[in-house]
């Protein structure tokens, strides 16, 4: 089972060393010694699950580093809990208002520090598991549309800021609606479920999503990737869906069930809008529509190195 990850800020190494002793049993444990080299480390892999700071380190101090990780949209959610001497009522307040989850005063008392930690860690949990159920299509069961435009907007700034390529991609069912009459509505239901259920297999990276973005379409977002690297996705996708062998008597297409894609690959930036990029796709995914099963792709970024998912 997966151990969570914290983070423990804080100048003076017996501080790190208590608190490192009292939760080494049950939790990952990385720290940094003043806050800059806390920044670091948060901001330059992946989220850790909750992070102890000092508010009195020197240079950067605890409260610099909350302001700036809850600026990050990586940690809005992750909680940050600060510590050091009983502060002044101003002091608290204002750690509150940049966003720490609590504040945890020194002396360090061990059954209050484990408390503590699993009370905002527990929260956490209980709170992303709500948003994962309000997050899901009640159909499919993979991602829902409100899901996939959070996503869309987080990846669109970290990509701004990182300055790293976007692509997305628009599915469609090819000629669902005859399906629909020939097969009836049940069927036609069954039929998204295993077409999502493909789609979302065919992504193997955590950071990819694919979504139920209208009635009879689908959505994918995938980010740092080239349009070569969601090309060769789409294909897979196109290909998978194939595989599943679902008649479809009345498609001009085929006899079995098949997608048409359109995708759209973007370096992005504050002059250049996400609506635009899935307009890129929507009109790619007309293009594929025309003689259904196909995937045509639009590159609207500069030319910068590829980058193709590890997988293919």
């Amino acid at each position: 089972m997966r151990k969570e990850h914290i983070l423990i800020a804080d100048n003076i190494p017996e501080n790190i060393k208590t608190l490192r002793q009292i939760l080494k049993t049950d939790y990952k444990i990385t720290s940094a010694a003043n806050g800059k080299d806390a920044l670091k480390l948060a901001l330059s892999r992946k989220s850790f699950d909750l992070i102890l700071v000092n508010t009195a380190m020197p240079g950067t101090d605890g409260y610099e580093v909350c302001r700036r990780l809850k600026a990050d949209p990586r940690y809005q959610k992750i909680p940050v809990i600060l510590t050091g001497d009983p502060p002044e009522e101003q002091d608290e307040s204002r750690g509150f208002e940049m966003g720490a989850a609590d504040y945890m005063r020194k002396p360090f008392g061990k059954a209050i520090v484990k408390a503590r930690v699993h009370l905002h860690l527990e929260l956490m949990r209980c709170c992303n598991m709500l948003e994962e159920v309000s997050c899901l299509d009640a159909l499919t069961g993979i991602k829902n549309r409100f899901h996939f435009d959070e996503v869309m907007a987080l990846e669109w700034r970290l990509a701004i800021r990182e300055t790293h390529l976007l692509s997305i991609m628009k599915i469609q069912i090819d000629h669902f609606e005859a399906f629909n009459k020939e097969y009836s509505p049940r069927a036609g239901n069954e039929c998204l479920r295993q077409v999502a259920k493909t789609l979302s297999a065919s992504l193997r990276r955590p950071m990819d999503c694919a979504a139920r973005y209208s009635k009879n379409e689908f959505a994918a977002i995938l980010p740092r990737t080239s349009s070569r690297g969601v090309t060769a996705v789409a294909e897979m996708m196109r290909r998978n869906v194939e595989l599943l062998n679902i008649p479809h008597a009345r498609s001009p297409v085929s006899d079995r069930v098949t997608i048409s894609v359109g995708n759209a690959t973007a370096t992005p930036s504050k002059n250049f809008s996400s609506d635009l990029l899935i307009k890129a796709a929507d009109e790619a995914l007309a293009d594929a529509k025309t003689h259904g099963n196909q995937v045509k792709s639009v590159d609207l970024s500069p030319s910068l190195t590829l980058v193709v998912p590890e997988f293919l």
